[in-house]
């Protein structure tokens, strides 16, 4: 079964099959729309959050903002929003997160039975039915805290952007997409730019800003490849 075959059937599946899903892989491939995706199709909220190294456990939990009385009101971050929705908590590029983001990581991904938080106004929380986890990441799972890779259903290497997506690119950029070799496709948010850039501008500007758009290696190759298949027509 390919891999979009069984994302698609991971979404099919009832909260208590599964809720928390790691989805790693090439840059490019679809990996945080397929959370979008997700939350569409079940008809909840997405809450997104970029993962780095920067990104504190008050982000994601919550924090106290002042409101324009001057008294302070403790604000719910994407984390306590998606368990209290409930709806899926979408975090990006989760290899990059900081020490402290991990620790509030693994509260929020714990099994429902035992998962629980004290906030700082000394609430307390729980998710409810319904709650969703997705972390995508670029790199190895292995490079993930055992803690919090423990904490995942399931794992799924998404090496190829959806068929949908595969199929909005023109005929002529599609092969170097999906005909070559996994280790030399193009990332398909790239392509998706030279391809929209094209269709609006002369081939001469749209072979210039290939070098920008897909780096100058690829760009020029991908030039080259077009004028030759051009002119053999």
């Amino acid at each position: 079964m390919d891999t979009w075959k069984l994302v698609e059937a991971l979404m099919k599946l009832p909260v208590e099959a599964c809720h928390r899903v790691l989805l790693y892989g090439p840059p490019g491939t679809g990996k945080t729309t397929a959370a979008h995706l997700w939350a569409r199709s079940l008809g909840i909220p997405c809450y997104g959050i970029p993962m780095t190294p920067e990104t504190s456990a008050a982000e994601i939990r919550g924090h106290w903002i002042p409101s324009e009385k001057g008294a302070w009101k403790f604000h719910y971050g994407p984390g306590l929003m998606a368990w209290l929705e409930p709806g899926i908590l979408l975090a990006d590029e989760i290899d990059l997160a900081s020490g402290d983001a991990y620790v509030l990581l693994h509260s929020l991904v714990d099994d429902m039975s035992t998962a629980s938080l004290t906030l700082p106004t000394g609430e307390g929380v729980k998710p409810l039915p319904g709650f969703r986890f997705v972390g995508t990441m670029n790199g190895d799972p292995d490079s993930l805290p055992s803690a919090l890779l423990d904490r995942f259903d399931v794992a799924i290497e998404v090496d190829c952007p959806p068929p949908a997506a595969v199929a909005a690119i023109s005929d002529q950029l599609r092969p170097f997409l999906v005909d070559a070799e996994p280790s030399r496709r193009i990332s398909y948010r790239r392509l998706a730019a030279y391809d929209r850039i094209r269709r609006y501008t002369s081939d001469d500007i749209a072979a210039d800003l290939a070098l920008g758009i897909l780096g100058p290696a690829t760009g020029q190759g991908i030039v080259d490849a077009l004028r030759i298949a051009g002119s053999e027509k």
